[in-house]
């Protein structure tokens, strides 16, 4: 029931989300990125970083990106359910 409730809580973020901004993160799902967005150092990632604490990534709770960088630290580290 929670992740349902979740759901519908981004789901009704994502509606009332500027057009501009809602363009920029479906680019971003797509993976359109600009040639040059791959090539800066400080748009690269490091997932141990992150999880090993030793950088900061500002994101929410709210919006669901915790959540999502969880499921991509699974994927690549093995489950962090147990």
């Amino acid at each position: 029931m929670r992740q349902e409730h979740d759901h519908e809580q981004q789901q009704a973020r994502m509606e009332t989300m500027p057009a501009a901004e809602r363009e920029e993160l479906d680019a971003i799902r797509a993976g359109n990125f600009d040639d040059d967005w791959e090539a800066d150092p400080e748009n690269i990632l490091h997932i141990e970083d992150f999880l090993q604490g030793d950088a900061l990534l500002n994101i929410s709770h709210a919006g669901g990106e915790f959540a999502n960088l969880l499921d991509i630290g699974d994927d690549l580290l093995g489950s962090s359910k147990k």
